[in-house]
């Protein structure tokens, strides 16, 4: 026996020293007893991450513990086709069955119906703008609800099949709002959905399955998008012209994010397939694919210190976010033009955002967190760094809710801006 157990470990090491690969990275955990078809993440008040999964005729199950236990919510007997959580709202595409809001956590569920047409309320995808709601439906377009999901209204042409809906800070204290639909293209709305402009231009066929925001660092925002049958694609003028990233291994069907640091999944389409990770606003990417047990991977999220993901083979997977990114803040050598403050992303948050910041010198930085009578709650930054653009994670888990102010003092430049804690 004494020898069987040497063999199979020196085994192991002969096979991890011939391929370089461990398979410790990446750790299955436990999920629903049902097919999973999204998921979703967000920091609970612990400083964890309350994990949600949405699977296909069960509804909507939650994790506490980074998925070891599952326990059902609210809202049963549903397919879920989508899930985003912000702050303290949750809100699930249907199948069939509208929409539905949770406050909650998901204990409890509001659900309405979109449209009387007979197929309006196949929903596609959701998205989350401080108060306002959004709706991307497979045959009637976009909604909007400004009530927390109890009354809808039509916001954009009769599009069919709004896969991907995402929201951004636009630099100015409002939003932009992207939409895909397929087959038709994408399109920016700055005014919450009553005007629409195509930006598709230098996205091949006008097929885009989805799209995410990321700011940088100089109060706009990176604009990644995934065509059909191929890579990443970026835009930095909000869609107006797209460029085609680093090479990528795989056909690109998720995007997911930690800071500036952009993680997607990939399929084996086209290449290797599963999970690969850019730091430089993707202008090269790396596998971290090893240990997976399969290379389709069209569902992940970031939690506070984990990615998860869901694969057809060993179900849900996580991953410590600290193996990939070796530091919670970080700078690109650029060198920026103008001293900068970006607004803090996501905002309203809960527990965790990021803020970015841009130093076009060298020199002594604070960057201090205040609350409404201008007492200091927390220094993020005090210390001399060169110019360039950084970026750095807040995490308010020993603040109470409610309107904080955040400040950059670099010399003689000053620059704030408020951020607003939901728990």
């Amino acid at each position: 026996m004494k020898n069987s157990r040497l063999f199979l470990v020196l085994l192991y090491g002969m096979l991890f020293l011939l391929t370089g690969k461990s398979w410790a990275q990446w750790v299955q955990t436990n999920e629903p007893h049902a097919d999973v078809a999204c998921l979703a993440a967000y920091p609970n008040k612990t400083g964890g991450t309350n994990l949600f999964a949405g699977t296909v005729g069960n509804g909507v199950f939650l994790s506490t513990d980074n998925g070891t236990s599952w326990t059902p919510t609210g809202l049963k007997d549903n397919y879920i086709v989508a899930l985003v959580a912000n702050g303290t709202t949750l809100l699930a595409a249907t199948d069939g069955n509208g929409v539905c809001v949770s406050t909650d956590n998901g204990t409890t569920w509001t659900q309405t119906m979109l449209n009387t047409y007979t197929n309006g309320n196949y929903v596609s995808s959701v998205a989350i703008s401080g108060t306002n709601l959004f709706a991307g439906t497979l045959y009637n377009g976009i909604f909007l609800s400004t009530d927390n999901g109890t009354t809808w209204t039509q916001t954009s042409p009769k599009w069919a099949y709004v896969n991907s809906l995402v929201v951004s800070p636009n630099g100015t204290g409002g939003t932009n709002l992207f939409a895909v639909a397929k087959g038709t293209g994408a399109f920016l709305s700055t005014d919450n959905g009553t005007n629409w402009t195509e930006v598709d231009n230098g996205l091949p066929w006008n097929y885009v399955n989805t799209l995410t925001v990321s700011p940088n660092g100089t109060g706009g925002t990176n604009l990644f998008a995934a065509a059909n049958g191929s890579n990443a694609f970026l835009s930095t003028d909000n869609g107006t012209n797209w460029i085609k990233t680093g090479t990528i291994n795989g056909n690109v069907s998720v995007f997911a994010l930690s800071g500036k640091n952009i993680f997607v999944g990939t399929d084996s389409f086209s290449g290797q397939g599963g999970v690969s990770l850019s730091s430089d606003n993707s202008a090269s990417w790396t596998d971290v694919s090893t240990g997976l047990p399969g290379t389709d991977v069209n569902i992940l999220t970031v939690g506070s210190t984990d990615i998860f993901l869901w694969t057809a083979i060993g179900g849900i997977y996580k991953r410590s976010l600290s193996e990939m990114i070796t530091a919670v803040k970080g700078n690109e050598n650029q060198i920026p033009a103008k001293f900068w403050l970006d607004q803090n992303y996501p905002n309203p948050f809960n527990l965790s955002t990021t803020i970015n910041y841009s130093l076009p010198k060298t020199g002594h930085v604070a960057l201090k967190v205040y609350d409404v009578l201008g007492k200091e709650v927390a220094t993020l930054v005090n210390e001399k760094e060169s110019s360039g653009n950084y970026y750095i994670q807040f995490n308010a888990n020993k603040l109470a809710s409610g309107i904080y102010f955040y400040r950059l003092i670099a010399g003689n430049l000053v620059m704030t801006k408020k951020l607003i804690l939901m728990k």
